[in-house]
């Protein structure tokens, strides 16, 4: 089913986003 690939994408582009901003919370710790 292509909405099922739709639906991998928004995931991925939205566990992608959301691990970036862990990432720079971290950051933003650290200094």
């Amino acid at each position: 089913y292509k909405v099922e690939s739709m639906v991998d994408i928004l995931w991925w582009r939205l566990s992608l986003r959301w691990s970036l901003s862990i990432v720079g919370l971290e950051e933003d710790a650290q200094h």
